[in-house]
């Protein structure tokens, strides 16, 4: 897992297949192995906040996606290939799940650090 002494925080903006996006917020704890999500831009997914945890990328050993969960719901989120030997992407592709959209539309979505 990288090490996320050094940035342990950051700032996404999600963006649906049509051009829709919002911004979410991310911190992580010094070892990598827990972080928080908030929505800066709200009533675009169900939920406002929760935890992440990361899941196996199938067909590499050095890669790992990011799960979105909420107190009453796991993995509403997923955002592929979320960081790799190498550090965390700087944007990539993932899917929002259809009980999680509201103004984002469910489906294939892009995400990018800002």
């Amino acid at each position: 897992m990288p090490n996320y002494l050094w940035n342990n925080k950051f700032m996404v903006r999600i963006v649906d297949r049509d051009g829709s996006s919002c911004r979410i917020s991310l911190a992580f704890d010094v070892t990598g192995l827990g972080g928080d999500w908030n929505t800066i831009d709200k009533g675009f997914i169900r939920h406002e906040s929760g935890k992440n945890s990361f899941a196996d990328s199938i067909g590499t050993l050095t890669s790992f996606h990011l799960d979105f969960n909420s107190s009453k719901d796991n993995c509403g989120i997923r955002f592929y290939d979320w960081h790799d030997i190498l550090g965390v992407n700087e944007g990539g592709s993932g899917i929002l799940f259809q009980q999680w959209g509201l103004a984002l539309k469910p489906g294939r979505l892009s995400w990018y650090i800002v």
